[in-house]
């Protein structure tokens, strides 16, 4: 699954998720753009994802990326690759979300995310 955050009208982050074709079925187009992928996720499998293993790194955009970006190939993006597990341990859903290198996100570490 790919989708293109917009901002004020402004591509911000372009999101690749990879799900389970038994979840993947059932994710509509009102979910894709009123939920984040955590949330419409979770009420799919009926029960919240209590552990997200994140990495970020740096990297260059390729054509493509800078074109959905709309930034020149080869700015640097900021890329966070995650895994959301459910509460057995088991992997729902991974994928990579890549911002551009002008755009400021903030996250809250420590601290349980809300239920579904």
């Amino acid at each position: 699954m790919e989708r293109l955050r917009v901002i004020d009208q402004r591509p911000v982050c372009l999101e690749i998720r990879y799900l389970p074709q038994e979840i993947g079925r059932h994710v509509t187009g009102d979910m894709l753009t009123r939920s984040s992928a955590h949330s419409f996720i979770s009420h799919i499998i009926g029960e919240r994802m209590p552990t997200i293993v994140v990495s970020i790194t740096a990297e260059l955009a390729d054509t493509r990326v800078a074109q959905l970006l709309e930034i020149a190939e080869g700015s640097a993006v900021i890329v966070r690759s995650n895994t959301h597990h459910a509460a057995s341990g088991a992997a729902k859903t991974c994928g990579r979300s890549i911002y551009r290198g002008d755009v400021t996100t903030e996250y809250v570490l420590g601290q349980e995310l809300p239920r579904a």
